[in-house]
């Protein structure tokens, strides 16, 4: 069984905004969301921790967060090939290992968390799958759009 769509609230594609647009978009809309506003705050700490890490990459967002859905479980993230100054101290290493680790992001922030690089491998291979993951409905043909937060 299929799980239900709902509305997108982005064209299909994938859209490039900032943190501050997608709060716009995707939780100012629903003003009486209390989940929306809690799983924006976590994705908001999330974000500014990475960035007071100095981590640079950049975020695809998609999920029910995504469409008009009330109270979404959570927000599907994939953070792509992060990189920081080198060579990373001790005590950055250690703050930065929580918040690439899957099961702690999941956790801790509410993301169905991928990370995707260091590259070694086909980039474009990568992202045309994950185009193909975000960009389309739960029926696999109706497209549908994502956004591209950069850190």
């Amino acid at each position: 069984m299929t799980k239900q769509d709902y509305s997108p609230l982005w064209p299909p594609g994938r859209h490039k905004v900032t943190l501050d647009q997608f709060r716009v978009t995707a939780i100012e809309r629903f003003p009486f969301d209390v989940r929306r506003q809690e799983l924006y705050s976590k994705l908001e700490a999330w974000v500014h921790r990475l960035r007071e890490l100095g981590v640079k990459g950049v975020v695809w967002i998609d999920g029910s967060i995504t469409t008009e859905k009330s109270a979404p479980s959570d927000i599907d993230c994939i953070l792509w090939n992060p990189k920081t100054v080198e060579p990373l101290s001790a005590d950055v290493e250690a703050a930065l290992a929580p918040l690439v680790d899957k099961a702690n992001v999941d956790k801790e922030f509410s993301l169905d968390f991928y990370l995707e690089g260091p590259w070694s491998g086909d980039r474009f291979t990568r992202e045309a799958y994950w185009s193909g993951v975000f960009g389309f409905c739960h029926d696999r043909v109706t497209a549908k759009g994502f956004v591209e937060i950069a850190l």
